[in-house]
């Protein structure tokens, strides 16, 4: 992923975002003929959640989506059964190389290419979907290519790449038939390069290889989308780029311009988001390679899950997989997009997955029944009460399932077993028999996909714990927490600091410095234990 030259047609510089990996640093052992698996021989994951790199896949429980895997075809064969017949689904990029090696070779070595992929697919069993190349629009990828400059290398232009595509679809097909292979990715927001032969956007591009390659060769589509930045509301923002692509989104929500441009004869094909990020806007100053994802659990993560199930409830083409660019921290240049050293961005999308997406449902959870949100980033709790403060709550919380929730049918917002805060105030009605024995009740219907907002009282600091339930039925839908701290005891707020746990060990006031409180929870006084991510947003929250 890296930035390239300033679009005259834009008012910002366009960011892009690829792979550009090494080969795989461990692999396993060739796999004999009489072993090989088929691909289909898995069933394809229901969850929606993914990453892109192995190795934190552990972070989806059991709802167990997608891994990509980014190789060179000249590597050695790898059984990904491991991962598949656990229930992940295994998608693998198919390179020539990285850099300047090109994702595809010169032209004049496309049949060396498929042969060599097709020999590592053979055996290479487990895989659910191969995709050929990546982001060819793109100088970077180009082979010859010298620092991603449109003016070196041989460009990838429309017929190229098709040209190499149907080589390699062909070769793989002959020995693998079962083999369900994906055309590349475009370069999301990509210019168009008309001295280089590529007179087409990067929408335009996209579309002319898939009508080139035709919907009988093809099994799905990969596409990119990410947004400018870390807010939360880029992945619903409208905002569109400048003429003439006026019409194109500048955020996110270009998947849609994606999904809208897919011919009509390909309407019933797989679509997996392969890469999703935020971009370098919120990267971290200093040295290269600066982490591009802030470590902080801003609900970026959980906002882009929601919107790709909203889209799986309405519309007829499912997007079957959201994978976040990336695992590793590896080196791109001047940047990181790795996320296995970021807990907040980890925490983030935990809680995506407690959710539950489905794309065969076009719902969290499981389509009929019930199932609900907590929608954390909408509510409004405070951060902190001084003792015996009292102060209304919003919680908003939206049905995922496909059962309308009536007040007669008993669905409510309970209390769940992590609360440790008296409720009270209940605008439409409600009980508290103690701390873990409190509901709020409804005030209107809520059909399946709309929100509903349960106010009502909380008195004093401690942990506001909810989850919906269906009384006499069931509890349903991940539990949700707020931690509410003690505003008659809260650290002071100083200048040239950021976090709680700037401050020392023991500090007066500062309950969460003291041993066991989160700067300090082993009591060493050393706070290398501490949960810096906490006392950052607690800071933040009441202190800027």
């Amino acid at each position: 992923m890296r930035t390239i030259p300033s679009f005259s047609l834009l008012s910002t510089t366009l960011v892009l975002c690829w792979s550009a990996c090494g080969p795989d640093a461990w692999l396993e052992p060739l796999v004999s003929d009489d072993t090989l698996a088929t691909a289909s021989s898995s069933t394809e994951p229901d969850f929606i959640y993914g990453i892109h790199d192995p190795g934190g896949e552990h972070l989806m429980g059991s709802h167990r989506g997608w891994i990509l895997f980014t190789v060179q075809c000249s590597d050695a064969p790898r059984d990904y059964r491991p991962w598949s017949s656990a229930g992940y689904g295994v998608v693998v990029r198919l390179n020539h190389g990285y850099g300047s090696a090109g994702t595809l070779p010169r032209q004049a070595e496309y049949q060396q290419f498929a042969d060599r992929c097709a020999s590592y697919a053979r055996l290479s069993p487990g895989v659910h979907y191969w995709i050929v190349g990546n982001e060819t629009n793109l100088p970077r990828e180009w082979p010859g290519n010298i620092d991603g400059r449109p003016e070196t290398g041989e460009p990838i232009t429309v017929a190229r790449y098709v040209d190499a595509y149907l080589r390699t679809y062909a070769a793989i097909k002959a020995v693998r038939p079962e083999a369900r292979i994906i055309p590349a990715p475009a370069g999301t927001w990509a210019p168009p390069w008309p001295a280089q032969g590529l007179p087409e956007g990067f929408l335009d591009y996209w579309v002319r290889i898939l009508r080139a390659i035709g919907p009988h060769r093809l099994e799905g589509l990969a596409l990119h989308a990410y947004t400018h930045g870390c807010d939360p509301a880029l992945i619903t923002s409208e905002q569109r780029m400048n003429p003439p692509y006026e019409r194109i989104h500048y955020h996110f929500r270009v998947y849609r311009d994606y999904m809208a441009a897919i011919p009509a004869e390909m309407r019933t094909k797989p679509v997996l988001i392969t890469e999703a990020n935020q971009n370098v806007e919120c990267a971290a100053a200093g040295h290269p390679p600066r982490p591009t994802w802030p470590d902080v659990d801003s609900g970026w993560v959980r906002a882009a899950y929601r919107e790709i199930d909203d889209w799986n409830r309405t519309a007829a083409q499912k997007i079957r997989a959201l994978i976040l660019f990336r695992w590793e921290m590896a080196s791109e240049g001047e940047w990181t997009y790795g996320i296995s050293e970021r807990p907040g961005v980890l925490r983030d999308f935990q809680q995506a997955v407690a959710a539950g997406y489905r794309w065969r449902t076009g719902g969290g959870g499981g389509g009929g029944g019930n199932h609900a949100e907590v929608l954390a980033s909408e509510s409004q709790v405070p951060p902190s009460l001084a003792p015996g403060e009292r102060r209304e709550v919003v919680v908003r919380v939206r049905n995922r399932g496909g059962t309308t929730w009536r007040a007669g049918s008993a669905h409510r917002l309970g209390a769940s077993p992590s609360n440790t805060v008296p409720w009270s105030g209940f605008a439409c009605g409600g009980y508290t028999n103690g701390l873990t024995d409190a509901r709020v009740f409804l005030c209107h219907d809520v059909p399946p996909g709309a929100t509903h907002d349960f106010r009502f009282s909380l008195t004093g600091s401690g942990v506001l714990g909810v989850r919906m339930v269906q009384d006499g039925v069931e509890w349903f839908g991940p539990e949700a927490t707020f931690r509410i701290n003690d505003g008659g005891a809260a650290c002071p707020c100083r200048s040239g600091i950021d976090n709680f746990c700037h401050h020392g060990p023991r500090t007066a006031g500062c309950p969460m410095t003291f041993p066991g409180g989160y700067c300090d929870p082993n009591g060493d006084g050393s706070y290398a234990d501490a949960d810096w991510v906490r006392g950052y947003t607690e800071y933040h929250q009441r202190c800027r």
